[in-house]
């Protein structure tokens, strides 16, 4: 025999209620026995110390030195979740990326630099002006060509 709507209804509210309460009775932790500790306080943070902006180097170098203090403190954190252990190191990575680059040492490939903005800005400017010289641009196509293998 089929339920009515308000029978089916009145199944649907008691299921929400049991998985309610359910969900609460899991949330909820046992009482400790004996005495209750306080939490202990967290330290006072320190004011943030003033860093020249104008300087990326000194900044990058900066960053780069507390992320890994960051990640240090979370490796030896047993409340840490991976999660934010993977956030950390993502953001060191990039901040090591960044001063290579600044400093010259990160090597930067061919196919990125032919991706680039400014190479298409080149290869544009380059193809106006031999637009009037066949044979230089014949010439330049093929030097080009030679660099890419």
């Amino acid at each position: 025999m089929p339920l009515t709507p308000a029978q089916k209804q009145k199944r649907y509210r008691a299921r929400v209620k049991l998985r309610a309460a359910q969900t609460t009775a899991r949330r909820s932790k046992p009482p400790k026995k004996g005495k209750a500790e306080a939490p202990a306080k967290a330290p006072p943070i320190p004011p943030l110390p003033t860093i020249d902006v104008t300087d990326a180097k000194a900044v990058t170098k900066a960053t780069i030195e507390q992320l890994r203090e960051q990640l240090h403190k979370l490796n030896y954190d047993p409340t840490a979740s991976p999660r934010e252990r993977v956030a950390v190191s993502t953001a060191l990575t990039s901040a090591l990326r960044f001063f290579a680059r600044l400093t010259g040492e990160l090597d930067i490939s061919k196919s990125q630099i032919v991706r680039s903005q400014h190479w298409l800005e080149i290869m544009r400017v380059l193809e106006d002006a031999l637009r009037p010289f066949p044979e230089a641009a014949h010439a330049v196509a093929r030097a080009l060509e030679g660099l890419a293998r």
